[in-house]
């Protein structure tokens, strides 16, 4: 919601059910920020709590809290820094498991050349249970307006340590070439991405291919109304707590301007 020039207000709740074949367990989430802008500058706050109740330990109800700053240098380039508190809750084995994360990033971004953009960032996060995470990310993307993307991607992630019941490899790399298509049409948005490339588990393990199919699809209404179904499959390990292989993702979301 609009607070003042340059001020909106935002506030946010959430319920999820994760389980596996052995467990399971409720999330509840409340959140109430704000976002204000001046000049080149952006800065975001936010405070929360999350109750996590699991089947098989004690229901605990953690605060989180993050905070973030962004400056454009000029209209092409900029840069932020944001920090972040939180559970780490995204299986149900993990939200019985009493683990927080601090985590501290930094990202930027550049127009390199016509419709040609440079991002990158990286992370540091702090786990309650005495790990730690480190994480680098770059992309290079070429827009062929209005509809065609393509660009390239590499991820470097790793862990101090074998984490418990979460995917904790020393060092995963993988790379990609990835490209979208959009077509909108009065009403309606579709997208379709795609990437190919190549992965490494751990530091010893065999380089394999990567690969990755999303789709979406958009119904719109008024200046901020839209229904929009989410499809995904994938045999990154890249964004898998679990260290999956080959999983699929489905979601449907609405936003509805009040």
């Amino acid at each position: 919601m609009y607070v003042a020039d340059g001020l909106q207000g935002f506030s946010s709740v959430g319920l999820a059910q994760l389980s596996d074949p052995t467990r399971d367990a409720n999330r509840s989430s409340a959140e109430v920020g704000a976002r204000y802008n001046i000049g080149n500058f952006g800065f975001t706050g936010a405070i929360g709590v999350r109750n996590l109740s699991p089947d098989f330990a004690d229901e605990r109800t953690p605060a989180t809290w993050r905070g973030s700053m962004s400056y454009r240098i000029t209209p092409g380039a900029g840069v932020g820094v944001g920090y972040a508190h939180y559970p780490f809750d995204e299986t149900a084995f993990l939200a019985g498991q009493d683990v927080d994360i601090d985590e501290v990033t930094a990202d930027g971004d550049v127009n390199v050349g016509e419709n040609l953009t440079l991002g990158g960032g990286g992370g540091l996060g702090w786990f309650s249970d005495g790990n730690m995470r480190h994480s680098f990310v770059v992309a290079l993307t070429k827009r062929f307006p209005p509809q065609w993307t393509a660009g390239v991607y590499g991820r470097l992630l790793g862990y101090d340590q074998a984490g418990v019941g979460y995917f904790s490899p020393d060092r995963f790399l993988t790379g990609e070439g990835r490209g979208s298509y959009t077509y909108t049409w009065p009403g309606w948005e579709a997208r379709a991405g795609a990437g190919l490339g190549i992965q490494q588990t751990f530091e010893d393990a065999d380089v394999q291919a990567e690969w990755h199919l999303d789709g979406r699809l958009a119904r719109k209404w008024g200046v901020s109304n839209e229904v929009a179904l989410f499809l995904a499959w994938t045999n990154s390990a890249a964004s898998s707590t679990t260290g999956a292989f080959r999983y699929f993702t489905g979601s449907l979301s609405a936003r509805i301007g009040l």
